[in-house]
């Protein structure tokens, strides 16, 4: 691509950037975690990828955390190929074997079963619906007439 482009290149020096970006990305995603969060946000993002010559979707797990001063940063995330509980298990078990062991506030859409996989891994922490959730779900069954901009 970059040959394509008249920008010269070494493919030494490639592989060589390539091996340091996936070094540094093994480190990140084995990196101890905090063990005490005030929240987790975790959600999954569906997005369509190249694979190949086709065009897929593949679902983003992503936790986001809160720690004791309030900093927010991105702990953990997983490409699968679609969301589901076992997918959910096997993320947010993750987080656990890489150290985070107290959360008191999880954050989250209504995934089926979610909220028994939150449960199970996290029993002293509180679980609820993001507010963007809420109100997508509520505008679901809102009239077409109603406009959620306007006042009551």
């Amino acid at each position: 691509m970059l040959a394509a482009k008249g920008i010269p290149y070494s493919e030494i020096v490639m592989n060589r950037v390539a091996e340091k970006i996936s070094n540094k990305l093994k480190e990140y995603k084995n990196r101890e975690l905090p063990h005490d969060l005030l929240a987790l946000y975790i959600d999954v993002k569906i997005v369509k990828v190249r694979i190949n010559e086709s065009i897929m979707e593949r679902a983003i797990y992503i936790a986001i955390g809160v720690d004791l001063e309030g900093n927010k940063f991105v702990l953990d995330y997983e490409v699968r190929d679609r969301e589901d509980l076992d997918g959910w298990k096997s993320f947010l078990s993750g987080l656990v074997s890489r150290g985070v062991s107290r959360v008191d506030v999880i954050v989250s859409d209504d995934f089926s079963g979610l909220d028994r996989v939150v449960s199970t891994l996290f029993p002293s922490s509180q679980h609820q619906l993001c507010i963007t959730h809420m109100v997508r779900n509520l505008m679901r069954v809102l009239p077409d007439t109603v406009d959620p901009k306007s006042p009551p």
